[in-house]
């Protein structure tokens, strides 16, 4: 989906992101930011048979402005939330890191698609190949929309999908 593709999803309704920022709009994604709140898993805990990692909230220090500020390590996976909470209705869409974090050596991503009728804010799974720090509110990934063809089989907590209405990263559940 272009960027005056994406505005037309705005200004419908088929796309939501709140809040709104006019300039994140691009070529053909929307940049997303991260969130307020990092989990990290706690390498000191050992994990269960069924996999059930153990999450702790990741220290931050706030800078001069108020704003929070994580530093990220090699070795080490975070799960961090969009800032935006977004809804799709008719939409799927993908979360890529940006380029630009890229080349920093941040690898951001959120496993599998963002389907029709998903609503929440984003889980992001960052990983950086050396220290790093990332401030609250800067731009991380970007989300690709794509228009459906076909009957539409919207996202919904009633089969068991458990992360829409997210509200901050959502730690797995456990497999098995």
């Amino acid at each position: 989906m272009t960027g005056p593709a994406i505005r037309q999803a705005v200004l419908s309704g088929a796309f939501v992101a709140e809040p709104y920022v006019e300039g994140n709009v691009g070529p053909t994604s929307i940049d997303l930011r991260l969130g307020s709140r990092v989990l990290v898993f706690d390498k000191d805990q050992e994990l269960s048979t069924r996999w059930r990692p153990v999450m702790v909230d990741h220290p931050f220090r706030v800078d001069e402005w108020g704003r929070k500020i994580w530093k990220f390590v090699p070795g080490v996976l975070y799960l961090a939330a969009t800032r935006e909470w977004v809804a799709l209705t008719g939409l799927c869409g993908i979360v890529f890191g940006r380029s630009s974090m890229a080349r920093y050596g941040v690898t951001v991503e959120s496993a599998g698609f963002v389907d029709d009728g998903f609503r929440g804010q984003l889980t992001l799974e960052i990983q950086v190949v050396h220290p790093i720090e990332i401030t609250e509110g800067e731009r991380v990934c970007q989300l690709a929309l794509d228009t459906l063809t076909g009957d539409r089989q919207p996202y919904c907590n009633s089969d068991g999908h458990h992360y829409n209405d997210s509200v901050g990263p959502v730690p797995p559940h456990p497999l098995g």
